[in-house]
């Protein structure tokens, strides 16, 4: 049969005869990272401004029509900013970030609302051009004459609800700011959240559980 093996040395019978005694040490393990406060927003640097932000995730649909949410969050370092406020209609996976060039305005097929309330429409990949122009946003005739995105505050929360056949209404803080028409005819079409952060406006935090505002009846009559 095979010897016994022997006990493991004793490190206080090791101490008394002078030995010394090195103990394997452990690493600690790390802190679990902190679950992100914003894991449904894809954040792209900019150089321009503070960021590009597509959604993950198409926007949801409601019996009033696709819905999105939002808070901002507002420094003091700057006297101006606000966001760039729409809508991608691509898969953000699918867009190339190294062409944005630092603002949303160059995301194909981007519909977006800029701080003052004017819409733009940007080409989207193989939109046939006039001979010599470049694949830069048009501005469209809609526009939102009571927004002006300078004057968020720190946690106010913007909503966007599109209407089944185009009709865009802009909330803050649950309170209809306006509305007006957009080029959006197909309802089937997939929408996802697009945001960019100007000057002041650091950061942004989607809120994917939010539900569609309810409509009064005159507004829900309304495309």
């Amino acid at each position: 049969a095979p010897p016994p093996t022997p006990p493991p040395p004793d490190p206080k019978a090791a101490k008394k005869k002078g030995a010394k005694v090195v103990e394997e040490q452990v690493a600690p393990e790390p802190p679990p990272r902190p679950p992100s406060p914003n894991p449904t927003l894809s954040r792209f640097p900019s150089k321009q401004y503070g960021g590009i932000c597509l959604g993950q995730d198409p926007i949801r649909r409601f019996p009033e029509g696709r819905f999105f949410e939002f808070e901002v969050g507002v420094g003091n370092d700057c006297v101006c900013g606000g966001v760039l406020l729409g809508v991608c209609r691509q898969d953000p996976t699918l867009v190339d970030v190294e062409r944005l060039k630092g603002s949303l305005m160059y995301c194909p097929g981007a519909l977006l609302l800029d701080s003052l309330g004017h819409l733009w429409e940007c080409p989207r990949e193989g939109d046939p051009l006039l001979p010599g122009a470049l694949r830069t946003p048009l501005q469209l005739d809609s526009t939102l004459a009571e927004w002006d995105a300078s004057q968020l505050q720190q946690g106010d929360v913007i909503g966007l609800l599109i209407r089944p056949w185009g009709a865009w209404f802009v909330y803050v803080n649950k309170k209809l700011a306006g509305k007006f028409s957009s080029p959006i005819p197909d309802e089937t079409e997939e929408l996802w959240p697009a945001v960019e952060l100007i000057g002041r406006t650091h950061t942004v935090i989607l809120h994917p559980n939010a539900k569609a505002p309810v409509l009064s009846p005159q507004d829900f009559a309304q495309n």
